[in-house]
């Protein structure tokens, strides 16, 4: 076994290959022509600049990535296995890159980066159509976390080619193109120079250049009628009480929403991340009432996601706040206790980090988490919180898989 994970070691290419073939025969067993796929392509006939206006207009600012997804949607359909399988391929070279140097390069870095993408159930990147899916939820979290990927680079002072800002400002583009995506580079960004300015440390041109250009794409979708019209239209149709929401029932449906939507439409990046945590506390000789008390809330979560999937019906109560309300009912002891156990996994998951690593980790894990969060909550201010579901959730299960990896693998 010690010669063959050397001989992988040596070899990393063979891993990716076979993640490759691997990937790319679930890609050919896939249902193409479902969902919203057909309907886009048969839009293509009204040429790609027609479109783009109308649907700027009429639904949404998302156009350079409908663009090209109009596109690939009129090619051979290995054009698109071929292209997708890369671009998995490459969010896992991502994750490995922001969670150390070379890690593209280390084995167990790969590996782990690989389970922590695939616990996202592959199926979820066809729910509205593979083409449209995918380009929206797996091209726009692989580009965009190759432009986060850059600001790992600076903190570790490696050296930068010329030649890598083309790619990642091509990148920054197409991410910035979705909300979510846009919302957490923007984020990051922000914290970084922020951070940098208040230590009076230098500042690279280029993280000016990304934060404009995500402000930009933030104030474009934000001033974009069709954004404005489909969200009428969704609480038309689907949620007419939403317009009588305050701010804080909106966040409070959205936090419920996001726990809740990881038992039911099992997102395991959570597990994941429990796992790591648990061989964290075990690895630095942790006090056995930690390891027996996180456990217990991991296996919690498991027992109500098996009892999910044996008998939905026992867990009824639960599913209630997945679906539009007249009203939230605050009297709701179900509701509560699920927010209480959220909050409770959160803050106990940051003390055992805190506790049993560095200062540098502690700081990055929280506010990964908390990125992974926020980008949830926002999907709250919309009602395409549950016109969109477990679909919203990848790149929070993303942003949880790169946690996991860094408290994973410190010594």
């Amino acid at each position: 076994m010690e010669k063959i994970k050397t001989y992988l070691q040596n070899h990393i290419w063979i891993v990716y290959l076979i993640i490759f073939m691997g990937i790319l025969c679930l890609h050919t067993l896939v249902p193409l022509g479902t969902g919203d796929d057909p309907w886009f392509l048969d839009q293509f006939k009204k040429g790609i600049i027609a479109f783009s206006v109308e649907r700027y207009y009429s639904w949404t600012g998302r156009n350079i990535i409908e663009a090209v997804m109009l596109i690939l949607i009129n090619m051979n359909k290995w054009v698109w296995y071929v292209l997708d399988t890369l671009m998995y391929l490459f969010l896992l070279y991502n994750i490995s890159v922001i969670v150390c140097a070379d890690g593209y390069k280390k084995l167990s870095v790969v590996l782990m980066s690989f389970i922590g993408a695939f616990l996202i159930p592959f199926n979820a990147y066809g729910d509205a159509g593979w083409y449209i899916t995918t380009l929206h939820y797996l091209w726009a979290p692989a580009l965009g976390l190759f432009v986060l990927s850059y600001l790992m680079k600076v903190i570790r002072k490696e050296p930068i080619p010329l030649w890598l800002y083309f790619p990642l400002t091509l990148a920054l583009i197409y991410a910035t193109n979705n909300e979510q995506m846009c919302a957490l580079i923007i984020g990051f960004y922000a914290v970084f120079i922020g951070y940098r300015f208040y230590k009076k440390e230098t500042i690279p041109f280029y993280t000016w250049l990304v934060l404009l250009v995500g402000l930009l794409a933030m104030g474009y979708h934000l001033t974009c009628p069709g954004n404005a019209i489909r969200k009428a239209t969704e609480i038309e149709t689907l949620f007419p009480s939403y317009s009588n929401y305050s701010l804080f029932d909106k966040i409070l449906l959205a936090f419920y929403n996001t726990f809740v939507l990881g038992v039911y439409k099992s997102v395991y990046t959570f597990y994941l991340l429990n796992v790591s945590v648990i061989y964290s506390v075990y690895q630095h000789h942790g006090k056995l009432y930690e390891l027996i008390s996180y456990s217990l809330l991991t296996l919690l979560h498991l027992g109500v996601s098996a009892l999910a999937l044996i008998r939905p019906a026992t867990l009824s109560g639960l599913q209630k706040y997945m679906t539009p309300l007249n009203h939230i009912d605050y009297s709701d002891l179900i509701m509560w206790l699920i927010i209480l156990y959220g909050l409770l996994f959160i803050a106990y998951t940051l003390y055992l980090v805190y506790k049993y690593n560095d200062a540098q980790v502690v700081w990055l894990v929280g506010l990964i988490l908390l990125a992974a969060l926020s980008v949830r909550l926002l999907m709250g201010l919309s009602p395409s919180i549950f016109v969109s579901g477990r679909r919203t959730f990848i790149f929070s299960g993303l942003l949880c898989a790169i946690v996991s990896q860094f408290v994973f693998t410190q010594k």
